[in-house]
């Protein structure tokens, strides 16, 4: 039958009426009335099990607005009461694949499964997102700690609580598929677990010149294997961003999108007859050259990040002021990515190639 407004006012405690709406993918609106109040369900029954979920109360949501509501439940407008909140797993997949082909998408989804396990293996991650309590995060971390990571818990925490907050948002996203999971998130746990402050301190590592050269000899030596290491220590990106590089035959772009909101920005290099060596080596396309970098700054305990630190100290005492060594390093990049690339070609190309002759004679020992 289809419900009225008369029906619905006149239904007495212990009736229930089911209206004849057709919800898209199943299901039926019902009136349920006990006693005073007279609650509005959508319910699916499947396999002998009722399942149902109240959407308001009548008058207060009256027919129409019960209807309505039912429809955009069906239809995928609004999240379905019905189904359960999606695991922790597939919050963290949820997130990893909303960002994109940003690099940071395969660090979050690299600490996911550093936290969970490979095979995401670890109790938490099919546990329902929305049940996870504080301490459990906080345990999660701990057994990291107890293992003697530092920095990586920290990252780990920021992934963990920007996955919930983008979680918490994906439920009423109009894009979301119908048959994606809901969250039904409704507190970040993650934000009561405190960041670990020691584990930030910044390094303050300068490689040596003559590490320098030594690892420069060694990357050489590993030929077309030691490339991308070579054009890193080169060119002073980031690792990542340097790896999704776009070699343009007299420049290389690089695509910055490190930080909040993470806006596309182009840093465009000048490429040098060194750098122009190791991309025909196929420092862009050949696969394991971090690991060769790695094998390389590991032994002496430095890290990527400790090259960038140690040219902007170099190119500091060579004379060149923050706000050049921040164009050639991409730090505060224009917002405009059509600004930036602009200003490179018409400005910057000339003072970035200076910078760069600079910092590879003082790495590679050939004079410029």
């Amino acid at each position: 039958m289809r419900i009225s407004t008369k029906a619905a006012e006149a239904a007495q405690a212990g009736t229930k009426l089911t209206d004849d709406l057709v919800i898209p993918g199943g299901g039926a609106l019902a009136l349920v009335v006990k006693e005073t109040k007279k609650r509005w369900v959508i319910r699916t029954r499947s396999g002998g099990k009722d399942t149902s979920a109240t959407l308001g109360y009548f008058p207060t949501m009256s027919v129409a607005q019960a209807r309505e509501r039912a429809l955009e439940i069906g239809t995928g407008q609004r999240p379905d009461p019905r189904r359960h909140g999606g695991s922790l797993r597939e919050l963290l997949e949820g997130y990893v694949k909303s960002l994109g082909e940003r690099p940071t998408a395969t660090t979050a989804g690299n600490l996911a499964r550093w936290l969970l396990g490979r095979e995401w293996e670890h109790p938490l991650a099919a546990k329902k997102a929305n049940q996870i309590e504080p301490d459990e995060i906080a345990g999660l971390l701990r057994d990291k700690v107890k293992a003697g990571a530092t920095t990586s818990v920290n990252r780990a925490r920021a992934t963990l609580h920007a996955a919930y907050a983008w979680g918490a948002k994906r439920d009423l996203d109009p894009r979301r598929p119908a048959e994606a999971a809901v969250f039904a998130i409704k507190s970040n746990p993650v934000t009561l677990v405190p960041r670990i402050a020691e584990f930030e301190r910044a390094r303050d590592t300068v490689i040596s010149q003559a590490d320098l050269k030594a690892i420069w000899k060694e990357l050489t030596a590993r030929g077309a294997a030691g490339a991308f290491g070579r054009l890193a220590v080169l060119t002073l990106q980031r690792l990542d961003q340097l790896a999704a590089a776009t070699d343009e035959g007299d420049t290389l772009t690089i695509i910055d999108r490190k930080g909040r909101g993470a806006r596309e920005k182009f840093n465009t290099l000048p490429v040098t007859k060194e750098m122009r060596a190791a991309l025909k080596d196929g420092a862009l396309s050949l696969p394991g050259g971090r690991a060769v970098l790695s094998e390389s700054l590991k032994p002496r305990s430095y890290v990527g990040p400790d090259l960038r630190r140690t040219a902007e100290t170099y190119l500091a005492e060579r004379g060149f002021s923050g706000e050049d060594r921040g164009r050639l390093l991409s730090h505060g990049l224009e917002v405009s990515a059509l600004v930036r690339r602009h200003y490179d070609k018409s400005e910057n190309i000339e003072l970035k190639g200076r910078m760069l002759a600079e910092w590879q004679a003082y790495v590679t020992g050939k004079k410029r």
